[in-house]
């Protein structure tokens, strides 16, 4: 896989071709181009670049961990995620386009209560809280988008905790962003409990929880199922195990009026369910399911009642 540039490319190509990787051009370049410190576009600008030794044997021992189908963001060690790049390996989930949905309705529903708070003497507290944090990816774009809001998150894995810390330093956030390892919102009973004030409670909670039927396991794709970590993968049968523990805290750490997001996927009528549970609870209102581009069922909301 040597010579020059284009050379190595369509050798690669024809490598993860073999292996089942479905664009196998675009991620031999994007492989390359890690592995050369370049952008995509200028390395395609220089077809004609001569590979020296060391680059072509550290590019095929990529290429060949790739044609396993250990997953691209892992071999170059970073994920775009609403603009900005988050850094990944195989301790945290990789970040979905998905997920943009309900980042992108947590954004909006924390500027509207910024706004609507203004003028009063709840306008400083904006508190927003990320369950299963990960990579950090919601809890740092949520600081990022809204620079008004404290955020904290939460993540069973130590491993993880670490991630999140290092992207909320890397991106500028970390003195809004705190990271607590423990089960679900366990961690935060002293930052906005039960015990706390109801006024001082989260503004939202945001949760993208292990939600893929254990019965589906097999079907996953390789990358998925062979690599990425289960504990942030798997929700049991049906999927909702650990998003209906999530369900049963929620009330007593968000704020009257405080919005609750949740991320599920279209198997096992996960939307339906979520659904009849939260109106079953009672104390919720507004409950509402959102597509993803997709068009599939992808975040349960809802509004704790006010009163």
């Amino acid at each position: 896989m040597g010579g020059n540039v284009e050379t190595a490319l369509r050798q690669a190509a024809a490598t993860l071709q073999r292996a089942g990787i479905e664009r196998a051009r675009v991620e031999a370049e994007l492989l390359l181009a890690h592995r050369l410190g370049m952008k995509r576009l200028g390395l395609l600008a220089h077809p004609e670049r001569e590979l020296t030794a060391a680059e072509a044997e550290s590019f095929e021992a990529l290429v060949r961990r790739r044609a396993q189908r250990f997953p691209l963001p892992y071999l170059t060690g970073e994920r775009e995620f609403m603009g900005l790049r988050f850094e990944v390996n195989p301790d945290v989930l990789i970040p979905r386009p998905e997920t943009e949905v309900l980042v992108e309705a947590a954004i909006a529903a924390l500027r509207t209560r910024h706004e609507a708070a203004a003028g009063t003497p709840d306008a400083a507290h904006l508190l927003a809280v990320d369950v299963g944090t990960g990579s950090g990816a919601i809890a740092v774009s949520l600081a990022h988008f809204v620079p008004q809001a404290r955020v904290l998150a939460t993540d069973l894995s130590v491993e993880a905790c670490a991630v999140a810390r290092r992207n909320a330093a890397a991106l500028g956030v970390a003195e809004r962003v705190t990271v607590f390892s423990g089960d679900l919102l366990a961690p935060l009973a002293a930052e906005c409990g039960p015990g706390v004030p109801p006024s001082r409670r989260a503004t939202v909670i945001c949760a993208n929880l292990p939600y893929i039927p254990t019965e589906n396991r097999a079907a996953l794709a390789p990358e998925v199922r062979d690599w990425e970590p289960s504990l942030a993968l798997l929700g049991g049968p049906g999927g909702l195990e650990v998003v209906a523990r999530l369900l049963e805290q929620a009330p007593d750490y968000l704020c009257p009026g405080g919005r609750l997001f949740l991320e599920i996927g279209p198997e096992a009528d996960q939307a339906g369910r979520l659904v009849a549970q939260l109106e079953a609870a009672g104390g919720w209102q507004e409950v509402a399911v959102l597509p993803d581009l997709a068009g599939l069922t992808r975040v349960v909301t809802a509004t704790r009642h006010t009163a």
